[in-house]
């Protein structure tokens, strides 16, 4: 019994022993492994963390770049990603620090009424990040906002306005890293408060303080009115602010009484303004709604005269030349003219017809252009028009809005292509004397 006993105790020591360098062999083998595991749990963790962070800071709508899409937008080669996380190789710029090349953002669905605040997210400490627009120049730079976890949080805001074509880049910078390892960089947006630009819905109080005046003399009587006192020929208030065109309708109201000694005429209404932030006029559009597209045979620099192939039956002196036209009309309103003006048009025997112009070409109208005979008239569109009697006050109400099927320049709609108006009136003063007018509770709903 001892002898088996003994033998029994060997074994076992024996089986504890093998089992014990099999353990150490098994955890030796799997350890890296498990500490893999445990490193992406951690970065897994931390992702998650940082996408309810980054949830529970913007209540709207966001942008994110991270290492899933960024090579989509920047395929510069000083971009990579790898573990992660956005890698941005810096150049050393001076002696002591290091930027990127300008990375480019272009963004849709937005509007010039928006800030659009940038958040870069990265573990570096010692980073900054400049916006800037089309021409490199600096729109925002950046701050250190707060931190989270092991994460800096670096922001800054600009206004959308200033962006044009809402195109801009971010350029990084370092002192010391060459390389700029950034978790997601985030684009949220807000209204832009103190802003040119204005977005439905919403109301606009004209008042003394947001009026650009022409013209005239103006002074405050109350928050909610001002007076005019008309000293020459360009009598116009215009409002400092671009309302955006979508379809929202468009009502104006306001009181006027003619506080001088003569007739005035209020012309109320608005100047509409393309999506390039071009003013849109008469010319935009054919003269009396006649389409009819000409040819060019021939023109020449300095010559006072253009030949085309039909002759148009509608047209007037100081008439203009809407250059690349379309016969589906989808070039109005055209901005694209010859800055000469018409004198006159005659019909030839063969059918074709001699533009006479008031001046001479400045520029050669290549053969086989289309043109099309605008409107040479400027002005605005106007909502309302009122004579107004020395001592008499009325009140003015007008409302209009956009219909992409309208190609004219009149009071019924705003016309497509149409991108923004500008509130205004113009004055008209009639007969000797004192003219003035005290306007009051003037609005805009849109």
């Amino acid at each position: 019994m001892k002898k088996r006993l003994f033998r029994f105790v060997r074994f076992s020591s024996s089986l504890q022993t093998k089992t014990t360098k099999l353990a150490i062999l098994f955890l030796s083998i799997c350890s890296p492994m498990l500490f893999a595991q445990k490193a992406n749990q951690d970065l897994k963790d931390d992702s998650i963390l940082l996408d309810d962070y980054i949830k529970s800071k913007h209540n709207s709508s966001i942008i994110v770049f991270d290492s899933n899409n960024a090579k989509q937008f920047w395929i510069d080669k000083s971009v990579f990603c790898k573990d992660n996380v956005i890698n941005i190789q810096l150049e050393q710029s001076n002696n002591t620090s290091f930027e990127s090349v300008p990375l480019k953002i272009k963004l849709v669905n937005v509007n010039e009424a928006q800030d659009c605040k940038v958040e870069l997210i990265s573990k570096n400490s010692d980073v900054a990040f400049s916006v800037l627009n089309e021409k490199k120049a600096s729109l925002s730079k950046s701050s250190l906002e707060e931190k989270f976890i092991d994460y800096n949080v670096y922001s800054s805001t600009f206004h959308l306005e200033d962006a044009k074509d809402f195109s801009f880049f971010i350029k990084a910078m370092s002192d010391s890293a060459d390389v700029l390892s950034v978790k997601s960089i985030v684009l949220s947006f807000t209204p832009n408060k103190n802003g040119t630009y204005l977005s439905s819905p919403g109301t606009l109080k004209i008042t003394k303080d947001n009026l650009n005046v022409y013209g005239n003399t103006i002074e405050s009587v109350s928050d909610s009115s001002f007076s005019l006192s008309f000293t020459g020929t360009s009598n116009l208030i215009i409002s400092k602010n671009k309302i955006i065109v979508e379809y929202n309708t468009f009502e104006v109201h306001m009181k006027v009484k003619n506080t001088g000694d003569a007739p005035v005429i209020v012309n109320s209404g608005f100047s509409p303004y393309n999506r390039e932030g071009v003013v849109l006029r008469k010319s935009s559009y054919p003269y009396k709604g006649n389409n009819k597209i000409l040819s060019v045979i021939s023109s020449t620099k300095g010559s006072n005269s253009i030949i085309v192939d039909d002759y148009p039956e509608d047209w007037a002196k100081n008439g203009v030349i809407a250059l690349n036209a379309k016969d589906d009309l989808s070039d109005i309103p055209n901005t694209s003219f010859a800055k000469e003006r018409i004198s006159e048009i005659k019909k030839n025997e063969d059918g074709s017809a001699e533009i006479i112009l008031i001046s001479p070409l400045s520029e050669e109208i290549q053969k086989g252009t289309k043109i099309r005979i605008h409107d040479g008239s400027g002005g605005y569109v106007y909502t309302n028009v009122q004579k107004i009697n020395p001592g008499e006050e009325i009140e003015l109400e007008s409302t209009i809005k956009k219909d992409d099927s309208y190609l004219e320049y009149s009071p019924k709609a705003f016309s497509r292509g149409v991108y923004s108006v500008t509130p205004l009136i113009a004055f008209g003063l009639i007969g000797e004397g004192a003219h003035s007018v005290l306007i009051s509770d003037y609005s805009i709903s849109y």
